[in-house]
């Protein structure tokens, strides 16, 4: 068992010494130091899941807050995909029951309408959602005819493509 030991702690040794002498490639210059300019660098958007409940106070204080400060900074190098579902569950015989209850069911499937007759652009309904999120924000917990106040309110916010009456 002895010799086992000193010989795995020698193989150790020996990877480390070998890792600390090898010969590593240099970093290319940055341009400012070769007189050049960057080339304009391809990027994949970073993909943004966010699930949401569209009662939920604190799902609605982030969206008015760092969540709509990201968008404005950052929606250039992001796809977002909202998910007005959040802590849904279905009942056995097949209907939704919403955390924050049916009031909560009726603003998710209104919100995923939103989102899908904008064709999911952020820059069309973001500015709904924030709406929305906003009211949530100043009645929570006095959700009672919620949905009506948002909708009052919010549905100008909607692009002209999209007809909240058809």
């Amino acid at each position: 068992m002895k010799s086992g030991l000193g010989l795995f702690a020698a193989a150790v040794v020996l990877l480390a010494a070998q890792s600390a002498l090898s010969v590593r490639t240099p970093a290319p210059a940055r341009p400012e130091h070769r007189g050049e300019e960057w080339p304009p660098m391809p990027y994949l958007p970073v993909e943004v899941n966010y699930y949401l409940e569209s009662l939920c106070p604190d799902c609605a204080k982030f969206a008015v807050g760092p969540f709509d400060a990201a968008i404005k900074d950052l929606e250039q190098y992001m796809k977002i995909t909202l998910v007005p579902y959040g802590n849904t569950k279905v009942s056995d015989n097949g209907t939704y029951v919403c955390q924050h209850g049916p009031e909560e069911c009726y603003l998710d499937l209104y919100e995923n309408c939103v989102l899908h007759y904008t064709g999911y652009d952020v820059k069309q309904y973001w500015p709904f959602m924030k709406c929305a999120d906003a009211i949530v924000v100043s009645r929570f917990p006095n959700v009672d005819g919620i949905s009506k106040a948002i909708l009052d309110a919010c549905n100008k916010e909607l692009p002209p493509s999209v007809d909240p009456q058809k």
